[in-house]
């Protein structure tokens, strides 16, 4: 179990990706959600969970609503556009 701790929210992102990997959805975005509570600037939190709705829960909406949200955070993020633009063309 981890605390909720700011000092957890590196093990939340990792812990997510893992998730990921094990193809458990909603447990990895609970993971990065909790990441973006503790750190609202991880845009790989929102990718990641942009992601997971883009390519495996076919969610557009949800995921053009993540990805956009992490171009707020970082107007550099090349990826965050790539990916939007993808979520736009499907």
């Amino acid at each position: 179990l981890l605390n909720d701790g700011y000092e957890n929210f590196s093990c939340f992102l990792h812990r997510g990706i893992v998730y990921v990997n094990l193809k458990l959805w909603w447990l990895a975005i609970c993971d990065f959600e909790a990441v973006i509570s503790l750190e609202r600037t991880v845009t790989l939190a929102y990718i990641n969970i942009g992601l997971i709705y883009l390519l495996h829960l076919e969610n557009y909406n949800e995921a053009i609503c993540w990805f956009s949200e992490a171009i707020k955070i970082d107007h550099s993020c090349i990826q965050s556009y790539i990916c939007r633009a993808e979520a736009y063309y499907k």
